[in-house]
């Protein structure tokens, strides 16, 4: 008896590889896309469980696609042309988090590559090079104003070549926002005492240091965001939500600070849908401070996808040109201290849980007026109009 034949290897492209997994984890079945793009069963099921790697390439570089690694690296640049270096860490934790929202299973631990990885992708884009970043002293930290006219202009440069000069001389299209810490327990104040008395205590049940986060801005038109408190919880209690203003959201971090996962969440599922509520005409400008927990290559395709201009702050200069540092925070700061007071005297000085909070807040924002506040800062702060004369240099 003669020997079977054995079977020609079916050939295939990495797009045609890339297509089929594509369209499994759009809903079609894994049968289906084998035989719509021509790949073995067996070789799309590998790839789609993390049994086998993507790519051509053995070892730790083919976890992702060339396109997908072009795409990372012009992540890369395109967040350094608008003022946001990528650092290693932050590159690892983006890619994590990108392979997390797919539901990529690869042989990272916990999906975050390693150093093989990493050396390998640097081999494979050697456009990319690594910088040490320098601990600035406070003396080297002072922001020249030469610095700051030089920033502006690299912006009025950017916005020009990206034809975004309207939204920058439009105030309902410049937007800042940015995160801050409230103190449940108010501060020491002048107290009422008999003459003789030394050592006089302000009793409270809350922690000195505990704080809880909130997301705050708005727009040179004076139109505050949504507000988003962060919480230090696994899963939300239904007392927080319940008591949560109508618009405002609720994010969950481990330490109760901004993460990328907060961030990204709030930019794709609350500012986005705000802005087309309130009819904002796109493409809208955000500056918004350099910290890594702002920006992801995750978020970076959102927001290039659907007109959402993130741009960075001079580094080390928010006193001088954040808006909400400038001429929100402090007066909303004195607010928060004055209706936390009030409520701990009409609450017999019951602790401040973390369910009051968002009441409390939306009083003091009350309080003000933080539209008027949000329109002054802007201008002080050369933000809107954009004119680095406005800023104080001295």
């Amino acid at each position: 008896m003669g020997r079977c034949k054995k079977q020609p290897k079916k050939s295939y492209s990495q797009q045609q590889l890339f297509s089929a997994i594509q369209t499994v984890r759009n809903g079609a079945s894994q049968f289906a896309s084998a035989k719509k793009f021509g790949i073995p069963r067996s070789t799309l099921f590998n790839k789609i469980t993390g049994k086998t790697l993507l790519g051509k390439k053995p070892g730790p570089a083919t976890v992702l696609l060339p396109e997908e690694e072009q795409t990372i690296e012009n992540w890369v640049f395109g967040l350094a042309v608008r003022g946001f270096p990528v650092t290693k860490r932050q590159l690892l934790r983006s890619i994590q988090f990108y392979l997390n929202i797919n539901k990529r299973k690869t042989i990272f631990k916990n999906n975050i590559p390693g150093r093989k990885w990493y050396d390998s992708f640097r081999a494979r884009h050697p456009l990319i090079s690594e910088k040490l970043s320098q601990n600035l002293t406070v003396r080297r930290a002072a922001v020249s104003a030469n610095a700051i006219r030089a920033w502006h202009a690299e912006i009025v440069k950017y916005c020009e070549e990206h034809s975004l000069m309207d939204a920058l001389k439009d105030p309902e299209r410049v937007f800042n926002m940015d995160e801050k810490g409230f103190i449940l327990t108010p501060n020491n104040e002048v107290v009422l005492v008999k003459r003789g008395d030394k050592a006089v205590y302000n009793r409270s049940k809350n922690d000195e240091k505990e704080c809880v986060t909130a997301l705050l801005g708005g727009s040179a038109s004076g139109k505050m965001t949504p507000p988003m408190i962060i919480h230090s919880y696994k899963r939300m209690p239904s007392a927080v939500l319940a008591n949560n203003p109508a618009k405002w959201s609720v994010g969950i971090s481990d330490n109760g600070w901004q993460t990328q996962q907060t961030f990204h969440d709030y930019i794709t599922n609350i500012f986005y849908k705000w802005l087309l509520e309130e009819k904002v005409p796109l493409p809208v400008l955000l500056f918004i401070d350099g910290h890594k927990s702002h920006v992801s290559l995750t978020l970076s395709d959102f927001c290039a996808s659907h007109h959402i201009e993130l741009i960075a702050l001079h580094p080390n200069s928010t006193h001088l040109t954040q808006p909400m540092d400038v001429g929100v925070f402090k007066p909303l700061n004195t607010s928060w201290t004055n209706q936390a007071k009030d409520w701990r005297i009409a609450n017999q000085y019951a602790k401040i849980e973390k369910k009051d909070v968002a009441p409390i807040l939306e009083k003091a924002i009350e309080a003000i007026n933080y539209g008027e506040h949000l329109k002054n800062a802007f201008k002080k702060s050369g933000i809107f109009p954009f004119n680095v004369d406005n800023i104080d240099l001295s």
